[in-house]
């Protein structure tokens, strides 16, 4: 054999031999790119199953936090219950009492009340009557407020302020006031009025209300209110009349010379079993705070 065949028959052998050391080579990186990615994939998995566990964790908590919110919620639902129950059974005596001074005459107020309520009447004629047998302030309604409305003019506002100062005279700061709403015997059937009074119920509380909240505004501590709605079940003229339906839409407030409770918790107002939130005052639609 000639050296220039030797030189190609040991070329030939390198060639054979480096093709079959490369197979074994190519096999293990490809063995070890499929191991790289499962160990990627285990690590994800691992990962997602941390997070699911932290997850349901978080998830236990928030179910225990929430049962027992319920049960504080339940506790406080049934605190306020008894509240309820509590001035409901107050308001039935008030309510007795102001059926009573209706009907009997309320004990006599301080002459200087008496005399500062009828100054007050003659000031706001059409607007306000002050009955002296029965100390009552009545509030005519078609001059108190818009047609269909809770929301007070401000005539009437100025006035109800008015009213708030005889109130707070020494001599019957303590009184109590039961303010009662009463309308004519038409229902209520404008649609838009509905929306927010949808029957004379409701236009007579919210009313009541209305004032109430006014007088409260104007300094009068609210634990001295009951708040009552008697829509057309207590007409005080012929409701087969112009003038008498007029007279007939009122709000007004009875002063018992009679003390409010001490027992009535804090931030309570006391209102009457008819009464019915929210009102509708200047600034829309609120309960009375």
């Amino acid at each position: 054999m000639t050296k220039k065949n030797l030189l190609i028959a040991a070329g030939l052998s390198a060639l054979s031999l480096g093709l079959v050391g490369c197979v074994p080579q190519e096999k293990y990186n490809a063995l070890r790119i499929e191991k790289e990615a499962l160990e990627a994939q285990i690590n994800e998995a691992q990962s997602d199953q941390l997070a699911a566990r932290r997850e349901a964790d978080l998830l236990r908590s928030q179910v225990g936090q929430l049962s027992g919110g319920n049960e504080s919620v339940a506790a406080l639902i049934a605190g306020k219950d008894r509240q309820i129950d509590q001035l409901r059974t107050e308001n039935t005596d008030l309510l007795a009492a102001y059926e009573a001074a209706l009907q009997e005459g309320a004990p006599a107020l301080p002459a200087p009340v008496i005399n500062d309520l009828n100054r007050f009447a003659d000031a706001n004629p059409g607007l306000v009557e002050f009955d002296e047998r029965t100390g009552t302030i009545r509030f005519s309604s078609d001059l108190t407020f818009g047609s269909g409305s809770a929301v007070l003019n401000p005539s009437a506002g100025e006035a109800i302020s008015q009213f708030a100062s005889i109130l707070q005279n020494d001599t019957i700061a303590e009184y109590e006031l039961l303010i009662a709403g009463h309308t004519d015997n038409v229902p209520v059937s404008n649609p838009a009025t509905r929306q927010k009074h949808p029957d004379n119920w409701y236009l007579s509380s919210h009313r009541a209300i209305s004032v109430a909240e006014a007088l409260r505004r104007n300094g009068v501590a609210k634990e001295r209110f009951a708040v009552a709605g008697y829509a057309d079940q207590r007409p005080v003229a012929d409701n087969g009349t112009t003038a008498g339906k007029a007279a007939n839409r009122r709000v007004e407030v009875l002063i018992l010379p009679t003390k409010a409770p001490t027992g009535t918790p804090a931030g309570q107002p006391r209102m009457a079993a008819e009464e019915v939130v929210p009102v509708e005052t200047d600034g829309g639609l609120e309960p009375l705070k």
